[in-house]
């Protein structure tokens, strides 16, 4: 599968060559990417529409290593400056209006940094977010 998703040199921005029209993302706009087999999607900060990409969320990762992104699930890659909270009583991080599963294996892994990131730690999640 060709990469048709690239950083600039920069680094800062992600541009992606899709059949409509080039796009270009910030990625301090990213909050977090959901993988979904040879897919991805990119949830953007006042979009209403994910932007959907072929290519595996482990590329997405090796892609944004030098950025704040943490891999807190199989499935999700999330912009840690983005978090607004975290759950550890049901292992979920709140990011804009969304909750967002932790597995086990990415607690492990994202607890510390959460932990000395001064993100806000809640007891329970308030209705009217939305599970993805």
């Amino acid at each position: 599968m060709s990469k048709m998703i690239f950083l600039d040199t920069s680094g800062k921005m992600l541009h992606y060559n899709s059949n409509k029209a080039p796009v270009s993302i910030r990625i301090e706009d990213v909050l977090f990417i959901k993988g979904d087999g040879s897919y991805v999607e990119i949830y953007v900060e006042e979009k209403t529409k994910t932007i959907l990409v072929p290519c595996l969320l482990r590329y997405m990762e090796e892609l944004l290593k030098d950025n704040d992104f943490i891999r807190c699930h199989n499935s999700w890659l999330v912009n840690l400056n983005k978090i607004d909270a975290f759950c550890k009583n049901e292992m979920m991080l709140i990011v804009s209006q969304y909750v967002i599963p932790i597995s086990r294996r990415g607690w492990k892994n994202t607890k510390w940094i959460l932990a000395d990131s001064g993100i806000e730690f809640v007891k329970e999640i308030k209705s009217g977010l939305t599970n993805l």
